[in-house]
């Protein structure tokens, strides 16, 4: 039985799998440099590396969402 959790970008609520950090269209978007940050932390056990990798992936997605970028290009503050 495979075990799921919510994706792990903002707002997102796909299932993903217990190993997997986020789905694949989130995963995919995020920026190469945090992946590779995100599976080394993962494959080296530095678990502290690789939780802030992921909240800097999180922050990295909260910050490029669709809602951000129209804010960002009508001069609104989220």
């Amino acid at each position: 039985m495979t075990r799921l959790h919510e994706c792990g970008a903002p707002g997102c609520k796909e299932a993903v799998r217990n190993s997997h950090v986020m789905c694949r269209p989130h995963w995919l978007r995020t920026p190469r440099h945090l992946r590779d940050a995100i599976n080394s932390a993962w494959a080296d056990r530095r678990l502290e590396d690789w939780s802030a990798a992921i909240l800097e992936a999180r922050t990295w997605h909260t910050a490029n969402s669709p809602g951000a970028l129209a804010a960002r290009i009508i001069g609104e503050k989220l």
